[in-house]
């Protein structure tokens, strides 16, 4: 168990993170990537929109949106999806897991640290509607996770992406070395 998680909240730089210590050489495997090559399988994506209650042809942004908006569709998809993801993590041997809903899955104990990429509330926004467009709901996204001042409190270490890139680098050679994986 001499894995790395690496998580945060929604568009706080998770990815870039994550690209970096792969830049630098280092194993990484993303919970998103996993997420995204199981909605490649027809069968998986026909399950996940049968339980959202969607066409199985719906565009993911109806998927995203309903979501964001319906507690409980939500919660029958993790339950579906969360224990897929959960065995591609567990058989994994990269040392860096990108698994943004670590606290909310409890999968904490799986790892020798675990490190928050936060860049606040803010700049998390501005991501969003870069990334979506500007008629984006970010309050609406933010709402179905964590927020990431709880899981700073409960990380070992924070990484800020609110900063130039080489302040990012430089907090992640110190992550490094403080692991004792420079």
């Amino acid at each position: 168990m001499n894995r790395i998680a690496i998580t945060g909240g929604i568009a706080e730089g998770k990815s870039t993170v994550l690209a970096h210590l792969a830049e630098l050489g280092y194993s990484t495997l993303s919970s998103d990537e996993i997420v995204r090559d199981l909605y490649r399988d027809p069968e998986i994506r026909q399950e996940v929109s049968r339980i959202a209650g969607l066409p199985s042809e719906a565009p993911s942004e109806a998927l995203r949106d309903l979501i964001a908006d319906d507690v409980q569709v939500r919660r029958k998809i993790n339950r579906f999806i969360h224990p897929l993801v959960v065995s591609k993590l567990i058989l994994s041997e990269a040392l860096f897991h990108e698994v943004p809903l670590l606290y909310e899955v409890n999968l904490q104990k799986m790892y020798r640290g675990v490190w928050v990429v936060t860049c606040g509330i803010e700049i998390q926004k501005t991501r969003l509607r870069l990334r979506y467009g500007e008629n984006v709901d970010s309050n609406r996204l933010l709402s179905t996770q964590l927020d990431s001042r709880i899981k700073k409190a409960h990380a070992d270490y924070e990484i800020r992406t609110d900063l130039p890139f080489i302040s990012v680098y430089h907090q992640l050679e110190i992550a490094l070395g403080q692991f004792g994986l420079d």
